[in-house]
């Protein structure tokens, strides 16, 4: 059965060795035999690897799109155990250091929680209308812009606790015998013009 993870939890899990912040993302495209089982198999991977499929999709009868979710301490043995699924055709890894990004959110998000909190000493303090007015309303900006970098880093720390890997499930394309004459006639053209 697989598991949805906590972001929160995913966060408080985060525990990189060098102090960096790392997003790590893949992609590849399996050809397999049976969709079905491949996917199975996948099914398998997420659930030792206490990840879950995201979104699934299929693209007729020969071509399944997942996207997937594993723990980033999980990412690498995943891929390499989806590997196995099938004939890897196309693989690619990206990894994004978010350090620096998340560091400056949450300095901004320190100055701006000490100025409202400021601000609502001053607005317990005013007493003519107007001042009042004008303290809520600066409070109120003042907390649009602190729920903005909130919300900036916690999908930065999410995509760090989870990692995103995209599976494209391929059937392998079986060839009748007239399909193997075909290719064998393209291979006697193409030593015409080109010997090695």
């Amino acid at each position: 059965m697989n598991q949805h993870i906590s972001y929160d939890a995913a966060e408080q899990a985060q525990a990189p060795v060098d102090g960096r912040l790392i997003i790590k993302s893949a992609s590849m495209t399996l050809v397999v035999d049976d969709i079905a089982a491949a996917s199975g198999g996948v099914k398998a991977v997420l659930n030792e690897a206490e990840g879950y499929v995201d979104s699934s999709y299929d693209e007729g009868d020969k071509t399944r799109r997942l996207s997937l979710r594993v723990p980033e301490v999980q990412f690498d043995k995943t891929v390499q155990r989806l590997g196995t699924l099938g004939e890897v055709s196309d693989q690619n890894i990206r990894t994004q250091d978010v350090t620096s990004e998340i560091v400056d959110y949450e300095a901004r998000l320190a100055n701006l929680i000490a100025l409202r909190e400021r601000m609502k000493v001053l607005l317990n303090r005013a007493e003519k209308i107007e001042d009042i007015l004008v303290i809520e309303k600066e409070i109120s900006r003042l907390q649009t812009e602190i729920d903005t970098y909130e919300g900036r880093r916690k999908v930065l720390r999410q995509q760090v606790a989870l990692s995103e890997i995209r599976v494209t499930l391929e059937k392998k394309v079986t060839l009748g015998p007239l399909g193997y004459i075909g290719w064998g006639l393209y291979w006697a053209v193409g030593k015409l013009f080109v010997i090695e």
